[in-house]
């Protein structure tokens, strides 16, 4: 069986998406697990019309606000599936996701992770990108190329065990780092989700605490023992454009210019990013204005 965990709060507008993704699912072995961390909208009665007439959909209201990594915490201690995985409820499955992400680790035993490429949605359901191929899997030091579309498996959590609760915004990507050291993880080139954005989501409304939140993890990974000097060079360019991002240029030109001493240019960094570092100082109002205008 599959555990499905679904963390919400306040996600009445699209919540039956989600719910109604994992119903048309191939595969019908599963649990789904809904974590309302104390909504203050109409999404428990939404869940709870589904959980009414299906016994696979459980629902758990938080008495306070958690926010998701204790959510998700809460979600895998009540789960009874040999696999796992979680969902948001702005988020769709594609219908062989489930079925597809057991047929690799049933077939391969010594994998703890799968994990796919996505379709990008916007906040009417419409295809507009998908997320770019992963083209190596060290590249997990220091990018998020998990994301939103992936399985593991009852041995990785019992392994590597709960989300960790002070990173939020960052837990997924700290659970990711956790898994890979313990346990071999998989790339499916082939896009079984589909990932919405929109005005609401916590991409877009927390960008400040983001880029924070990932600076002090990527600062953290910095410290693990045997990274090759390509995987420290990808670490401190994402830590430059983070640092960038947020107008901590003196971090942005210290990160830079390690990069460059590991792999002797900085031609992969983004043009805004280049310029600021060349420029020796601090961005100028008008210049900012610029760096905007080429995002």
């Amino acid at each position: 069986m599959v555990s499905i965990i679904l963390p919400t709060y306040n996600g009445e507008r699209y919540i039956q998406g989600s719910i109604e993704s994992v119903l048309k699912q191939t595969y019908q072995d599963w649990e789904l697990i809904v974590i309302d961390d104390h909504s203050e909208d109409g999404t428990g009665n939404i869940v709870r019309q589904y959980a009414d007439k299906d016994s696979r959909i459980k629902l758990y209201r938080n008495e306070k606000n958690l926010r998701l990594p204790a959510s998700l915490n809460k979600g895998f201690s009540l789960s009874k599936g040999k696999y796992l995985t979680w969902t948001s409820d702005d988020n769709l499955f594609k219908e062989n996701a489930i079925g597809g992400f057991v047929h690799i680790l049933e077939k391969n035993h010594d994998i703890g992770l799968v994990f796919s490429a996505m379709d990008i949605i916007d906040e009417h359901g419409a295809v507009v990108g998908h997320t770019p191929p992963v083209q190596d899997l060290e590249e997990i030091h220091y990018k998020n190329i998990v994301m939103a579309s992936f399985m593991y498996t009852r041995a990785v959590y019992e392994k590597v065990g709960d989300y960790n609760i002070d990173l939020f915004l960052v837990e997924d990507h700290d659970y990711w780092l956790r898994i890979a050291r313990e346990f071999t993880i998989t790339y499916i080139e082939e896009p079984l989700y589909r990932y919405r954005t929109h005005p609401g989501s916590l991409t877009e409304t927390k960008n400040q605490q983001m880029q924070e939140a990932k600076i002090a993890l990527l600062k953290g990974e910095l410290g693990s023992c045997g990274l090759s000097d390509a995987v420290r060079a990808g670490i401190y360019r994402e830590l430059a454009i983070a640092a960038f991002s947020i107008d901590r240029y003196g971090m942005m030109k210290d990160c830079v210019t390690h990069m460059k001493e590991l792999q002797g240019d900085i031609s992969t960094l983004p043009m805004k990013v280049r310029y600021a570092y060349k420029m020796g100082k601090r961005p100028t109002a008008l210049l900012k204005r610029i760096y905007r205008a080429l995002k």
